[in-house]
């Protein structure tokens, strides 16, 4: 039986796409009917150029935090099939967690595949984060944009924070043993999240390692804006529209990846284009439903709601 819940979660994207065109009074079918197949082409090349880059750089991730090597397949299926999770289960959870169990699949133990996509996921905000910090302060300069400066900034000192605070935590202290006491499936969680902790600062806390696997992550992102240069006049503005729609996602109000970033890129875009954007890069996502039997949904589902409680 379908998952109501899910299903709401999937028609969101459509919906919002519809209200938009409405209150834009947009022709919704003549706005997808003239996106030019050259152009859908490139925002799709632009995505898997951007997973395969990402990819890439899991592997080295699960290297360094596991004792089992996957093979550039498996990250590559995983964060693909992760993706378009998060169309059904928006914010960090659905993805994470679809490409730890998908690790686990392939002979990873759960801690060191949680540990690894925590890793990932520290590094997909950090290279985000940082490419739009630093083209606000080259390209674009308009208090309209602060707010998301913000953002930014609040995503790199939290996940810092963290990091520091792992660094210097590594082992299950009282008050952490205290709040494990109160949750359900105690003992297991007590030992995986005393193992994600002791893994997680492992492929960051080395300075050479953080620089290369942060630039090989920027690199992923920029790629994946390129196509944005079709709707823009410049390669700069183009680059900053599409760091603008991703950062705007981390906005931590509910479903803020549905409504948000596309409301958001409307500040730089006409509607017309913005609506143009969204379904080639859902399209583009949704890619990685042909690989979503890979992963087992009935756990997700399970494990994301603990996290939640």
């Amino acid at each position: 039986m379908v998952d109501k819940r899910l299903l709401v979660s999937a028609l969101l994207i459509p919906l919002f796409i519809l209200i938009y065109s409405i209150v834009t009074k947009l022709n919704i079918i003549s706005v997808i009917e003239s996106i030019r197949p050259m152009v859908i082409l490139s925002f799709v090349a632009a995505y898997l150029t951007q997973v395969t880059t990402l990819s890439i750089r899991d592997v080295i991730i699960t290297r360094m935090v596991g004792s089992v090597k996957l093979k550039l397949t498996t990250t590559l299926r995983a964060r693909l099939a992760g993706n378009a999770v998060g169309l059904v289960i928006p914010g960090w959870i659905g993805p994470d967690l679809s490409r730890a169990l998908r690790y686990s699949k392939d002979g990873m133990r759960l801690q060191e595949a949680l540990s690894a996509s925590l890793s990932e996921a520290f590094y997909d905000v950090m290279g985000m984060c940082v490419m739009f910090v630093a083209l606000f302060f080259i390209l674009a300069h308009e208090p309209i944009y602060i707010p998301f400066l913000l953002i930014s900034l609040g995503n790199i000192a939290g996940w810092i924070t963290a990091f520091v605070y792992f660094q210097a935590n590594p082992q299950l202290n009282w008050l952490e043993a205290k709040a494990i006491q109160l949750m359900p499936y105690k003992t297991v969680i007590s030992k995986i999240y005393e193992a994600v902790k002791g893994n997680f600062t492992k492929p960051i806390a080395k300075v050479k390692y953080f620089l290369s696997l942060l630039a090989l992550t920027s690199l992923g992102w920029t790629m994946n804006v390129l196509p944005f240069w079709y709707y823009t006049d410049s390669p700069r503005m183009a680059l900053f529209a599409g760091f603008l729609y991703f950062v705007s996602g981390l906005i931590p109000i509910p479903a803020s990846a549905v409504g948000v970033p596309e409301v958001s890129l409307s500040l730089l875009l006409p509607a017309r284009v913005v609506v143009q954007i969204v379904v080639m890069e859902t399209v583009s996502i949704a890619l990685g439903l042909l690989f979503l039997h890979e992963i087992n949904l009935s756990e997700l589902k399970k494990i994301a709601k603990e996290i939640e409680k």
